[in-house]
C-alpha cells in the first residue's frame, strides 16, 4: 500500500513538473497506484514468499536427514528440523498433536506444498519400512535441492543486475527531461507550445510503465518456473 502510494506521487510529481496538467498527472498516478497495488505488488510478494517458502523446505529437509542419519530416530530428526522455524512454520509445528511423525509430516508437507517434500516423504516411508543408509537414499533429492537453489541464486542475481540497468537507464533520461525543464527553461516552454509535445512526455510514460510491467512479470515467471 504504502510503496504504491509512493510511486504514484513519484509520477504525479514528475508529470506535474513536466507537462503541468492536473488532469492528466492525476489520472496517471491514479492509474499507477492501482497497477502498483492490485498487480505489481502482489507478484513481487507472491515470488517472494514462493522463494523464502522453497528455501525453508530446503533447510527443513537437508537438517531432517543429517539430523536422522546421526540419531537414526524419526521422532529427534523431526525435533531437530523444528528448532528454528518461520512464523508461520512455527504455527503449524503447534498444531502438529500427533504422536505419529508421519501425521505431522503430513501436516508439514500441506503447508510446504513441495514436490520434493513429497518426494522426501516417500523416501522416509522406504527408510522406515526397510531400513537403510538414509544419506544414500537421498543423494539424488539433495543433487535436485542443490540444483534449484543454484539456480535461484543464478537467477536473482540476473534480476538484480537487470534491475539495476534499468533503473540506470531510466533514471538518467529522466534526468536529462527534468534538466531540460529546470535548466533550460525558456527553449523547454517554447517546446511546450507545439502541439505534440506533451503527448510525447505522456507516451515517454506510458512506455517506462510498459517496461516496468515487462520486467517485473518476466523476473516473477522466471522464478516460478525455477521454484
Amino acid at each position: 500500500m504504502i510503496s504504491s502510494l509512493i510511486a504514484s506521487i513519484v509520477f504525479f510529481s514528475l508529470l506535474q513538473l513536466l507537462i503541468g496538467d492536473m488532469k492528466i498527472s492525476l489520472a496517471f498516478a491514479l492509474f499507477v497506484f492501482l497497477y502498483s497495488f492490485a498487480y505489481a505488488s502482489r507478484i513481487i510478494k507472491k515470488a517472494i514468499h514462493k522463494t523464502k517458502l522453497r528455501s525453508e523446505c530446503s533447510n527443513f529437509i537437508n537438517t531432517y536427514i543429517v539430523s536422522l542419519s546421526i540419531t537414526n530416530s524419526l521422532e529427534q530428526a523431526f525435533k531437530d528440523s523444528c528448532l528454528h522455524p518461520s512464523k508461520n512454520l512455527e504455527k503449524v509445528i503447534k498444531r502438529c498433536g500427533s504422536l505419529d511423525v508421519f501425521d505431522n509430516l503430513n501436516s508439514i508437507a500441506t503447508y510446504f506444498s513441495s514436490s520434493n517434500f513429497d518426494v522426501f516423504l516417500n523416501i522416509l516411508k522406504l527408510y522406515n519400512n526397510n531400513g537403510g543408509n538414509i544419506l544414500e537414499m537421498s543423494m539424488n533429492l539433495q543433487s535436485e535441492l542443490r540444483r534449484k537453489e543454484t539456480m535461484v541464486s543464478s537467477i536473482k542475481q540476473i534480476a538484480l543486475r537487470k534491475v539495476y540497468e534499468f533503473i540506470s537507464l531510466w533514471a538518467f533520461c529522466l534526468a536529462i527531461l527534468i534538466f531540460c525543464r529546470i535548466g533550460l527553461t525558456s527553449i523547454y516552454k517554447s517546446m511546450q507550445t507545439l502541439a505534440y509535445f506533451n503527448y510525447e512526455i505522456i507516451g515517454f510514460f506510458v512506455f517506462l510503465l510498459i517496461s516496468i510491467h515487462l520486467i517485473i512479470t518476466k523476473t516473477h515467471n522466471s522464478l516460478m518456473r525455477s521454484i
